[in-house]
């Protein structure tokens, strides 16, 4: 299933089109890799979370 960040549900695992897999945190905002939390300084830009097309891995604790 292909989905953009803003469709994105908390705990939602994606997959973006470099290969890097991204986690959804509780807030718009929060995003992790799976080498840590996505750092920011200021407001939140959505350029620092994934971008474009993402392939939805896992939802709510279960593949997709």
């Amino acid at each position: 299933m292909t989905i953009t960040a803003s469709q994105a549900q908390p705990g939602d695992i994606l997959l973006d089109c470099e290969g890097t897999a991204w986690q959804r945190g509780t807030e718009f905002y929060d995003w992790s890799t799976f080498t840590g939390p996505v750092a920011y300084y200021g407001p939140w830009q959505d350029s620092y979370g994934p971008q474009g097309e993402l392939t939805l891995l896992a939802r709510d604790g279960r593949p997709v």
